[in-house]
């Protein structure tokens, strides 16, 4: 009789074992794992985050010693603006994105060029370079602004002095990453 009754009382205490350890389990990795590609936008080794610009818009994605490299890059100290990433993550519980994987692929061509703006369209804007040649730039939906308070194309005004950080397009135009805003008339 005995054991008859501590077998059914063994296997349910051995049942009960095994599914709180699957919903421990399931619990810990209960966190949403995604993928964010684009290029780099910022990179701060202070705070260990990367900003990649991607076709959603800029996210911000922590790294820490757990972080795996790949591609072109070793380390954080390895990855630039206007790298080309693709990133795995976490989601965690706060919003934020941390980083399992960075797959650093390439570096996009980029350029620079100062000099102050003489032309506007709402999709180009044109500069006279330091160097005394005119140069025009298009600008897409991931070109950023800086400096001055400059956020889009909109409040960028003939005279402003800027740099351009731009890439050459395989169709002849230049195609503007960032203008930072470096001063007025």
């Amino acid at each position: 009789m005995v054991k008859k009754l501590f077998v059914p009382v063994i296997l349910a205490l051995v049942a009960a074992l095994a599914l709180s350890q699957v919903a421990f389990a399931s619990s810990k990795t209960n966190m949403s794992i995604l993928h964010i590609n684009g290029s780099i936008y910022s990179v701060d080794l202070t705070t260990s985050t990367i900003r990649v610009d991607t076709s959603a818009g800029k996210r911000t994605v922590h790294l820490d010693e757990n972080t795996t490299y790949r591609g072109i890059a070793s380390s954080l100290a390895d990855l630039t603006p206007w790298m080309v990433v693709k990133v795995t993550a976490k989601l965690l519980p706060n919003g934020d994105f941390l980083g399992v994987t960075v797959n650093a692929i390439k570096i996009e061509v980029v350029s620079t060029i100062e000099g102050r703006v003489t032309a506007l369209t709402p999709k180009t804007f044109t500069i006279l370079g330091t160097d005394g040649s005119v140069y025009t730039f298009q600008v897409k939906a991931k070109t950023s602004f800086s400096g001055y308070a400059v956020k889009r194309l909109s409040q960028v005004h003939p005279g402003m002095r800027v740099m351009v950080a731009y890439t050459d397009m395989s169709n002849g135009n230049r195609r503007a990453l960032n203008v930072t805003v470096l001063g007025f008339k």
